[in-house]
């Protein structure tokens, strides 16, 4: 009776779930059906039209994957989704015989839950497409299913570039423009004023990052430096308002540094209620006004911008990149009575509408949406495969329509859809718009349209000169320490007229031309260390050493260094031999050591006992003297040996075998003698530093080469010896080499034919310009750098 109720009770409870599953669904129909329908901007005719009867259709599930409790943008990309389906239902001549039917999957930005939802919304759900996912990481996590199962996802707000590597994510389809379109329109601006010297403040997380990685790869393409970059933390929109104060003084004290960089030009790449305390406290900084622009990412419409009244001011003069919406849009917003149009919200609502005209044109076409059962793991949700799912996605990618987002069409090559912004200047508290930009252009003057039809901008008080892009009324004079060393830095005094030259100060040239300051030198006669010490103490006006600057963790306790300009490694300088041969009558016995001349002279010595000992039994010539003997045996040195002397057997072998041996003597002498005649130069026999462990070694004291021999490699008699010495050093035996970098080395031995350098090389160490710590010019001089190291402009 017990186990009778228990399965009375189990059937009842799946009972109840299965109502409410149902109940739920006609409520989501029901709660939609407060959008009105927007059929009048689809329709060929304009007028609403009845579809066939219940009983004629059939029933196709899209699926949609959104944030919809973790964001505000979520949930008007919900709504957005569930206007669509209940206008594509309205409409007779798309899908006349099908019905779009909605399974809607909160995400909460969560990436395994979001895994979770799209294998139940395709397993289960059966969906044909999805709608989403609404974030980036979450359908990178996905992507790999979808293409398992071969179902198309259209997400509409996924801004990712990755997301369009179709080889990767061949079914994921982005109706919103990636983070690399909004870069590509910032910098085609940022280049049509000639601006080339610009700060960016971004958000932290992920829209911020996407948008910097692909400025910053623009940037070096069209020679433009981004000197800055802050980062704007992410607070909550009531977080925002509940601690306005502490927000801008927060947000004060990171965008300090923009001041001392006297950058004129400004991104902003923010969350929109960030956007107006950004403004707030750049204007506590005096970084708005005539001389300043302010450039905006990425806003939905210039109306976003008048909204927040205290802002208006603030963004008096600054340039928008504003989505270029069709008059459809308003009308959209008015005819579903939404108070706030989110551009998502209409990306979700021409997603589903892309998916319903692609499907209707794919039954119409003749092609079926079978499935077949994917391998089944135990534990795991089942999975089908749309048999047709790749040829549904080209459908989804051939189709091409006017949507309240503007136009739906997608590039054949990148398949990225192709986006028009407008670009907005806000003046006098209102906006017009200046220019507008295509991703359908090959280059930067096809994709941007400026000037012409559109008005000039005006930029802070209604000035017409276009903004410096930094202060050229009084330029940053640096003062800075240099160390001569040759060939990094050439140094004269010629009447009091200093003059430096050198690979350093063309680079110190350049970078002051492109960072935008003046620059001071001083010359510093100590060592390295102690400049770094001396640059650190900051009672002087001294805040840069420029110089063959090695990187060590002790020494990036006292300063910063900044990005490496240059890698080399250590060479020794050693003698260079006199080219003149050996002189003197013995000269010819150089070759072999003393050794192996008295070891040649012993065997034939031996050579002649063991003749007459084996030519003693011999009756024909018993009486074969040791003279006799010691005759032959040396005769096989000149070829002169009389072979009828030796008779016996013994003999005649022994004869062989001292021939053998000096025809191996004699290949052996002559190569080395060969060698030793021609040689130019004897190398010095160095094959690592141990080689010279006990021998005296010679370098610039006060350096990172000192420490490491000293340290590190344990040499035990290191002499310190400067660049100048180095060569006399060498040539009067005080050292046996001397030990630097290797274009150091190099320029000595061009200029001294007494030494020169050997092809040992050792230690790669990283040569950098040193700062005393917080110095401002840091982050702009390592962008540059970098620059320098892309385009292979200095190396």
């Amino acid at each position: 009776m017990a186990g009778f109720f228990c399965g009375f009770r189990w059937s009842f409870n799946h009972l109840i779930f299965a109502l409410c599953l149902r109940v739920s669904f006609h409520l989501a129909i029901v709660c939609s059906s407060k959008f009105q329908s927007l059929s009048a901007l689809h329709a060929s005719n304009g007028q609403p039209v009845s579809r066939p009867s219940y009983e004629l259709q059939k029933f196709l599930v899209i699926g949609a994957l959104i944030p919809e409790q973790a964001t505000t943008c979520g949930r008007l990309v919900a709504n957005g989704f569930l206007a669509a389906i209940q206008d594509v239902n309205n409409r007779t001549d798309i899908l006349p015989r099908h019905t779009l039917q909605p399974i809607m999957r909160d995400t909460g930005g969560d990436t395994w839950l979001g895994f979770q939802h799209a294998a139940s919304v395709i397993g289960e759900g059966h969906a044909v497409a999805i709608v989403g996912p609404g974030l980036s990481r979450v359908a990178k996590v996905v992507s790999p299913l979808a293409s398992r199962c071969q179902i198309p996802f259209v997400t509409p707000s996924s801004t990712s570039l990755f997301l369009s590597l179709h080889e990767v994510h061949q079914f994921i389809l982005q109706l919103c423009p990636s983070s690399r379109v909004l870069s590509q329109v910032v910098i085609d601006v940022i280049r049509e004023f000639g601006w080339t010297y610009v700060a960016v403040i971004k958000s932290d997380g992920e829209h911020g990052e996407n948008a910097l990685y692909h400025m910053d790869q623009f940037a070096a393409q069209q020679g433009l430096s981004i000197i800055k970059v802050v980062d704007i933390p992410v607070y909550s929109g009531s977080e925002h308002q509940e601690n306005r104060t502490a927000v801008v003084e927060t947000l004060k004290r990171k965008m300090k540094c923009l001041v001392a960089l006297r950058a004129h030009i400004f991104v902003l790449s923010v969350l929109s209620h960030q956007l107006e305390l950004v403004l707030q406290a750049a204007d506590d900084l005096d970084l708005i006004g005539e001389e300043f622009v302010w450039i905006i990412d990425s806003i939905e419409s210039p109306e976003e911008l008048l909204r927040p009244t205290g802002q208006l001011k603030l963004l008096e003069g600054s340039l928008s990149i504003s989505t270029s919406l069709p008059r459809s849009a308003s009308e959209w917003e008015q005819t579903h009575k939404v108070n706030y149009t989110s551009i998502y919200q209409l990306y979700a609502y021409d997603a589903v509408w892309l998916i319903a005209r692609a499907l209707h044109q794919f039954i119409l076409d003749g092609n079926s949406l079978d499935r077949k059962h994917l391998p089944h793991v135990e534990g795991s949700p089942k999975l089908y495969e749309l048999v047709d799912g790749q040829l549904l996605l080209d459908y989804i990618r051939n189709t091409t329509f006017e949507g309240v987002s503007g136009t739906v069409h997608f590039d054949r090559e990148t398949g990225e859809r192709v986006k028009t912004y407008n670009i907005v200047n806000m003046f006098n508290g209102s906006f017009s718009i200046v220019g507008k930009w295509s991703s359908a252009g090959s280059s930067r003057q096809k994709r941007l349209d400026m000037g012409g039809q559109y008005p000039y901008p005006r930029w802070y008080n209604g000035s017409e000169v276009t903004p410096a892009d930094r202060d050229v009324s009084t330029n940053q004079v640096i003062a800075a320490l240099a160390l001569i060393s040759e060939p990094y830095i050439f140094y004269s005094n010629s009447g009091g007229n200093e003059e430096f030259s050198g690979y350093l100060i063309d680079m110190m040239n350049e970078l002051s031309h492109a960072v935008g300051f003046n620059y001071s030198l001083t010359v510093w006669n100590g060592s390295y260390d102690d400049a770094l010490s001396y640059i650190s103490q900051g009672n002087h006006p001294y805040t840069l050493v420029v110089a063959d600057m090695t990187v060590t963790a002790e020494r990036s306790k006292v300063v910063q260094f900044s990005q490496s300009y240059l890698t080399v490694q250590m060479s020794l300088l050693v003698e260079r031999p006199s080219t003149e041969t050996a002189a003197g009558i013995w000269g010819f016995l150089a070759p072999f050591s003393y050794k192996v001349w008295l070891l040649v002279l012993g065997f034939f010595l031996f050579g002649a006992v063991v003749l007459r000992v084996t030519e003693a039994h011999r009756r024909k010539h018993p009486d074969l003297k040791f003279g006799e003997s010691l005759w032959i045996s040396f005769s096989c040195l000149f070829g002169t040996h009389e072979d009828d002397k030796v008779t016996s057997v013994y003999g005649r072998i022994w004869l062989q075998v001292m021939l053998l041996t000096l025809l191996v003597l004699t290949a052996v002498y002559t190569a080395m003698l060969t060698g030793f005649l021609l040689s130019k130069e004897l190398k010095l026999d160095v094959a690592e530093l141990q080689d010279l462990l006990n021998q005296p070694v010679g370098t610039t004291p006060g350096t990172s080469v000192f420490t490491y021999l000293r340290d590190i490699e344990g040499l035990k008699n290191i002499v310190p010896v400067s660049i100048a010495e180095a060569t006399p050093a060498i040539v009067n035996g005080t050292v046996k080499a001397f030990i630097f970098d290797r274009p150091s080395v190099q320029h000595i031995a061009l200029h001294n034919c007494s030494v020169y350098v050997t092809k040992f090389q050792f230690h790669p160490s990283q040569l950098s310009l040193a700062f005393q710590r917080g110095s401002a010019l840091l982050d702009p001089i390592n962008k540059q750098i970098q620059s320098f190291w892309e385009s292979q402009a200095t190396l």
